[in-house]
Parts: structure tokens; sequence; C-alpha cells
């Protein structure tokens, strides 16, 4: 094992293992074998996760223009091939020369262009987390005075501000004046991931001008206009950057609260699934001895650790364990999946022997939040069922690259990844899988909803949530 875990990968994968993981491996296992499982997970996600493993970056004297800078950043951007090992070797082929056809060019182009085209060739990999970050676009790049949001029928605005309010609830027929489905065609090469994670992660994408207009040159970079479903068309000049409230939480594009009193949106009265929205952990009690589990994030929040959350939640089990379990993960990104694994272990006894789970699952399902899905099905069995839309990424993919790297001058974060996981087969291949899968890794089989089914915007007006409400029956 130790030979294994000290040997190279595929150089067309970017590198090799590291030695130290050897050692951390077979101090994990001596503890499994001490029986020891818990101490086990945290020696190998502590060397993981730790600080230091930041990507170190060569140093190079301050630039003397925009060009210079320029070039160290792609400089820096041709290191991820070093730490990135998700790239195929024609992908990473490709990465290289697109680099190279770049250098040249970059000096002349926009703040936004150059994001976007670094972007383009960091989605090569073909995989999700493998990816310029979106949260920090925000914060860098104006957007439109509304907010979309897709849903079964299409594209709609759920906020606005300003002249733009008399529009919220209105169906987005065209951006640009290019057909939505084509207008996320054309966004398709800069996201990376598969096409749900693309089309999750494209909203801040369609509302932002610059950001366009690297994609479409004929626009102006400063207003968007959108065709409505009646046939009419609007205009509007962009604001200037501004911070996400809520870092672009899935949840909080479509639930309360949040914007500021100069921002409206679309409900009212908000369903059981976006209820206090800022909680990593809520649940709320069913009929017939059934309770509702939400899990937006795999980490911690103001309340605590999130396992404490879950295990608060697990206390409050009734004698026998309850009838039925709803287990909503469509808002969940990902995060640490170390902090669900007691809670999914624990389902057998929390639901008893007749119980069933209603794991609900979305686009925006990712990472972690697959693996908790998966390791909810795995203990469970045939009393798990899925329902819902597709989860944001392929089985396997790849993950755990560690802090990312980040150009020098851009201040482009770019994540990366270094290990493979596969919840639906099992990863067991010493010099490619994440240690941490062998402790606490699962078989779970397809996680393709049994019954998919999307939220219907006009459900969503009314206050109703298409797909819990599908589940509930279900449950029955």
């Amino acid at each position: 094992m130790a030979a294994a875990w000290s040997t190279g990968g595929n150089d067309n994968r970017g590198g090799v293992l590291k030695p130290t993981i050897g050692l951390f491996s077979l101090f994990a296992l001596f503890l499994i074998g001490a029986g020891l499982y818990d101490p086990a997970v945290y020696v190998l996600g502590t060397y993981f996760n730790r600080p230091g493993n930041a990507v170190p970056l060569p140093d190079r004297p301050p630039p003397h223009n925009q060009a210079g800078a320029r070039q160290q950043d792609l400089a820096d951007l041709g290191l991820l091939l070093k730490y990135d090992r998700s790239f195929s070797g024609p992908d990473a082929y490709a990465f290289r020369r697109g680099i190279e056809n770049l250098t040249e060019a970059a000096g002349g182009m926009s703040d936004a262009a150059f994001e976007m085209a670094v972007s383009r060739l960091v989605a090569l990999a073909g995989n999700a987390h493998t990816t310029v970050h979106k949260k920090q676009r925000a914060s860098r790049f104006g957007r439109a005075p509304v907010r979309f949001a897709w849903f079964a029928e299409g594209l709609y605005i759920v906020r606005a501000t300003g002249p733009a309010e008399r529009l919220i609830g209105r169906r987005v027929v065209a951006i640009d004046g290019r057909p939505v489905e084509r207008a996320l065609a054309d966004l398709r090469p800069y996201l990376s991931g598969t096409a749900e994670r693309a089309r999750d992660d494209s909203p801040p994408l369609l509302d932002s001008p610059p950001l366009l207009q690297a994609v479409w040159p004929d626009t102006d970079g400063e207003h968007l206009a959108f065709g409505l479903d009646d046939g009419t068309t609007e205009q509007f000049a962009m604001l200037p950057p501004m911070t996400d409230p809520f870092g672009l939480r899935p949840i909080m594009a479509i639930a309360p609260g949040g914007y500021g009193p100069d921002w409206k949106a679309v409900l009212t009265e908000y369903p059981l699934s976006l209820r206090e929205p800022d909680r990593v952990a809520f649940s709320a009690p069913l009929d017939a001895g059934g309770i509702y589990v939400r899990i937006n994030a795999s980490q911690d929040d103001a309340r605590g650790p999130l396992a404490d959350q879950l295990a608060a939640i697990a206390a409050t089990k009734p004698p026998g364990g309850w009838r039925r379990m709803i287990l909503d993960l469509r808002f969940n990104d990902g995060g640490d999946e170390r902090k669900t694994v007691d809670f999914t272990r624990a389902l057998p006894e929390l639901l008893g022997d007749k119980g069933n789970l209603w794991i609900l699952t979305g686009n925006a399902t990712f990472s972690a939040a697959i693996i908790t899905a998966a390791r909810a099905k795995h203990f469970l069995t045939y009393r798990a069922h899925i329902v819902g839309e597709a989860v944001g990424d392929h089985e396997p993919f790849w993950t755990d690259g560690g802090p990312p790297l980040i150009l020098r001058n851009a201040r482009i974060a770019v994540g990366h990844a270094y290990f493979k996981q596969d919840w639906a087969k099992g990863c067991y291949d010493p010099s490619e899988c994440n240690p941490l899968q062998f402790l606490y890794g699962v078989a779970a089989g397809d996680l393709t909803p049994e019954v998919q089914v999307g939220w219907s915007f006009a459900d969503y007006a009314a206050g109703r949530d298409t797909v819990l409400e599908k589940a509930l029956a279900l449950a029955r």
C-alpha cells in the first residue's frame, strides 16, 4: 500500500501523488485497524485541507504594463496542469495551445474579456471543480438591475430594483437578441462541468453586460436587452459591481430577503423549502410521523458545526423512528463531505424498520451534496428514493485540489482537482482516488432521480414547491 500511494499517476493528468500521502494513509489505516474510524477520517482530512497547501507562484518582477501583467497571469495559469489531474491528454494539449494563442492578444483585452478567456481555457477540463470561481465576479463586474432564475418553463425574473421592478415574474425569452437557449449554448464553453451545472451557473453571466460582451462582441458591454414572453423588449443600463450578499448560494436566488429594501422579489409567502434560507440545516415536522430536513451547504454556520445541528435534529426522533423523511439537497452546492458522515450513517436507525427516505436533488446539488445523497441512498438501499432533477456533476468526478490557483495580477481564482471520487461504482485505485473514499466511500449506484420533476414557476409564484409536493404525494 505504501508503494502504491507514493507512485505517480498519468502524466497527462498533471503530476504524481506526493510521498507524504502514503504516510498519512498508512497512519489512517492503522487507526481503522484499531477501530478508530473517526480519528482516521480526521487525520486524512486535516492533511488534504490544511492551509499550508496553497499553490505556490514563482517570484516575478512587477509588470511594466497590462500586456506584461497578462503574460505573467497566463504563465501562472499554465501551472494548473501541475496541480489538476482532471484534464485528459487532448484537453491538456488544447489548454497549453490556448494559453499560447492568448498570450499575444491578452494585453489589449478588457478585464471581463480576459476573465472569460481564462474561464474558457479552464473549462476545457470538462470537470466542474476545475473552474474559475464564480463568486468573485459579482464584486468585479456590473450586472443589470434584475436577477434571473431557471424554472421548468424557462428563465424568469425573480428579483429587480428601480424601474425594472415592474418586470418581476416575467419570463425572459431572449438575451441581447439571442433566444435564451442559444444564449445558454453560447455560454456553455465558458462554464465548467456538466450541462446541468452550466445551466445552474449561467444566471450571473446572463445578467452581466461586460461578461456577455466578451462572448458577443456586437453588444456594448454596458446595457442588457432582454425579450419577454409577450414579444416586447426591455433594456437597462448595468449597475455598478456589488458584492452578492449570499455569495451566490443557490437557495438565495429564489428565497426571501437579503438584497435590501430597494430590491423586490416575486414572493411574499414562501413554501416550507424556502423558510429560514440562511440556515445550513433546517427541519420541520411533517404529518403522519414524518420530518423535512434541508441541508443548504456542507459547512458550519453561526449556529454551530453542521454535524452538531444534524445531531440535534436526529435527537428529536420519535420512538421507532420517523415513518418518512424528506432530505432536501437541491440547494446544497458542496463543502466538507465529512460533516454529514455521521448523519447519513445513522439514517437506518432514524427511520426505523419501515421508514422511507425521499432525497430531493437539483442541478445545484454538487460536490459534497452528491456524496451526502449517495451515502443516504447506500445506507437505506431500496427505502431511499430520489426525486427532482439531475445533480450538477458527472459520476465519477474529480475534486479535492486544495486552495485555488490565483493569478497574481488579475486576481482570478481558479479551482483545481487532484483526486477522483466515484460514489456510484466506488473508487479504489490508489493512484487516482481520494483516500477519504476508502474510509467512508460507498457504491450507491445510479443517482438519476426515479421521478424527474422540476420546479414550475407557476407553482413558485403561488408559494408552492412542485418538487416537494411530488415527493410528499409519493411518500404518503
